[in-house]
């Protein structure tokens, strides 16, 4: 009976343990200099495409991830400044598993030697059909993740902090400017989750308690700001700016909400991000009813740069 009960405990151990995880590692490097790719993020992702964990590349561009368990997996790879985002399946056995070097190429010069777009927007399905804007919005989109995962890493970086705060009392407006220095712990920009946007709109209506601070406006963060349905319910435009520094840039329109992405000329990095996502109409209308409007803006720059070569990464 001992001798029974012993093996049935023996064939039921394995299946009550936990699966034991796996590790993937590897080295990120620069494929025109054969150099060690500091700041880059490598992803690791489930067999439908979910993120199960993110890292960023240490100074020697090496990297650590960890599977749940043995099994397929992709590993994604991108940088600020390099051609797209580097995706590799992987099978990933108990033991982990070493992938070697992973190569980015740096990106080309992002703008054509002519691009004529006049001031035709580019609206839903039509935005992905605009190779220009596409680039530029994934570009947009690499930044984002870059400096996201950056912070989430547990790097430090000295930041300027900007909040303007506008009270408008009938046909005055009162605007107070506080400027400080910190350390950054999060991204500074943060906005409510997309769906509640889409239901309730960038307008938040405060609670009585809060009644006198006026209204609170959520600028697009970069999940709201690359999410399918902002894609798809907003018009896109592209302009180029023809003295220095050489900028271009995306307008995000719909009615009055806007937000202004500016893109570097060469590097394929968000330089800074202006404007709030509001209704100027709601908000008027419903300023003449409350005792003050308030919007509050971040101004953010981050050093040392997130890389090697010298890039910023601006939002106000």
């Amino acid at each position: 009976m001992l001798l029974r009960l012993a093996l049935a405990i023996g064939y039921l151990l394995p299946a009550l343990l936990p699966a034991q995880a796996s590790t993937v590692r590897g080295r990120v490097i620069d494929g025109s200099r054969s150099a060690p790719l500091d700041g880059a993020v490598v992803e690791l992702q489930d067999a439908g495409g979910k993120r199960i964990g993110r890292v960023v590349t240490s100074p020697s561009g090496l990297f650590l991830l960890t599977a749940p368990a043995a099994g397929r997996y992709q590993v994604r790879a991108l940088a600020i400044g390099y051609a797209g985002g580097l995706a590799r399946a992987v099978e990933v056995p108990t033991s982990g598993v070493s992938l070697g070097d992973l190569t980015l190429m740096p990106a080309v010069r992002l703008l054509p030697d002519v691009h004529l777009v006049g001031n035709r927007k580019l609206c839903g399905a039509e935005v992905g059909k605009d190779p220009f804007v596409a680039k530029l919005l994934e570009a947009a989109k690499t930044s984002f993740e870059v400096a996201d995962a950056t912070i989430a890493s547990g790097r430090r970086f000295t930041v300027e902090l900007v909040s303007v705060r506008q009270v408008t009392t009938g046909r005055r407006v009162a605007t107070r400017t506080d400027t400080t220095r910190e350390s950054l712990a999060r991204w500074p920009v943060e906005s409510v989750e997309p769906d509640s946007l889409r239901i309730r709109g960038f307008v938040r209506p405060l609670a009585p308690i809060e009644a006198r601070q006026g209204l609170t406006y959520h600028g697009p963060d970069a999940e709201v700001l690359f999410s399918p349905w902002f894609l798809e319910s907003h018009c896109f435009q592209s302009l180029v700016l023809t003295s220095p520094p050489y900028l271009n840039a995306i307008d995000f329109l719909r009615c009055s909400k806007f937000s202004l992405v500016w893109m570097g000329y060469d590097v394929a990095a968000v330089r800074k991000i202006r404007g709030v996502s509001i209704d100027a109409e709601a908000a008027s209308e419903e300023a003449t009813n409350s005792p003050g409007v308030r919007a509050t803006i971040g101004r953010l720059r981050l050093s040392p740069t997130l890389s090697n070569r010298n890039r910023e990464l601006l939002a106000r």
